[in-house]
């Protein structure tokens, strides 16, 4: 699921706004209401070994629209990753540990040598969202000051 909700401030004509993205309930099985809602992640869909056990995360970027390129970019630097928690391993336990047997190519030349040339078996952490002070996702995006509409 993906939801964005975005803010206009009127006085500074500020946009702003925060996009999350994890897994929730089957289309098929939306309720009457027609609203579903995040409950939660997946870290590893179709690698080897794969889990489909809902994580207690998510993932957000807070955006800012640049008025000066019409777009909507990460908050802050282009960058940006105070802004972002999207950052995991595509493992069961969403990390990867230092020296361990995960490889991956994070620069997308098709080739692993350079990162291995690096640090062999570079460590992922997990840097995706969390319940915090919520029990629940739902609860924990809605603390964040996002609603999710009915549609």
């Amino acid at each position: 699921m993906f939801n964005i909700g975005l803010n206009y401030d009127t006085p500074t004509e500020r946009r702003d706004g925060e996009a999350y993205f994890g897994y929730g309930d089957d289309i098929a099985t939306i309720t009457a209401t027609g609203t579903s809602t995040i409950k939660g992640f997946i870290c590893n869909w179709a690698g080897p070994g794969n889990s489909h056990t809902l994580k207690d995360y998510f993932q957000r970027q807070h955006i800012t629209f640049n008025d000066g390129t019409g777009k909507w970019r990460p908050s802050g630097t282009p960058e940006a990753a105070s802004s972002s928690n999207i950052t995991f391993a595509p493992t069961n336990s969403c990390t990867s540990a230092l020296g361990s047997a995960f490889y991956y190519d994070k620069n997308a030349d098709n080739s692993i040598a350079d990162e291995l040339a690096v640090s062999p078996n570079p460590a992922v952490a997990i840097d995706l969202a969390g319940l915090g002070a919520s029990l629940t996702i739902p609860a924990a995006i809605l603390a964040r000051g996002m609603t999710v509409p009915a549609y």
